[in-house]
């Protein structure tokens, strides 16, 4: 009994450390050496008029340099009934490729209280310096 016991703990964590070794080889490339600002090119919400207690997705499409770039996260900002939404993406220590790529991430949106939602998603500078927004509005009754 007590053999048996024993290895049901060691064969599992001998397997943990096996794993733990194989993902931790020289060639990983997969290392985040930045994360940046990422511009966002169009948003699309489905609608435009919500009920309380209901929820949508809002999906936002940005582009990636191929193989050595993806989707980070949010910077998700709430004032009262405006929501400030910037991307950002990352970048790792793969080569790039040649292609740039259209990625997708979504923001679920569950309103909590009725009147109209201003949404500024972050489309990067104008030629000035200046931050560009795009900008959707969402009534909830």
């Amino acid at each position: 009994m007590f053999v048996m016991k024993r290895l049901h703990f060691i064969i599992p964590a001998l397997s943990i450390l096996a794993l733990a070794f194989a993902s931790c080889s020289a060639e990983d490339n997969n290392v985040i050496k930045d994360v940046e600002a990422l511009k966002i090119d169009s948003v699309s919400i489905l609608n435009e008029t919500m009920t309380i207690g209901s929820s949508q997705a809002i999906t936002t499409f940005s582009q990636y340099q191929e193989n050595c770039e993806g989707f980070y996260g949010y910077d998700y900002q709430v004032n009262e009934k405006e929501r400030v939404v910037k991307s950002f993406k990352f970048k790792n220590e793969s080569p790039c490729g040649t292609r740039t790529l259209t990625g997708s991430s979504t923001i679920n949106f569950a309103p909590r209280e009725t009147g109209q939602y201003n949404f500024k998603f972050w489309q990067g500078k104008d030629s000035a310096g200046n931050d560009v927004w795009i900008t959707k509005t969402i009534v909830v009754n």
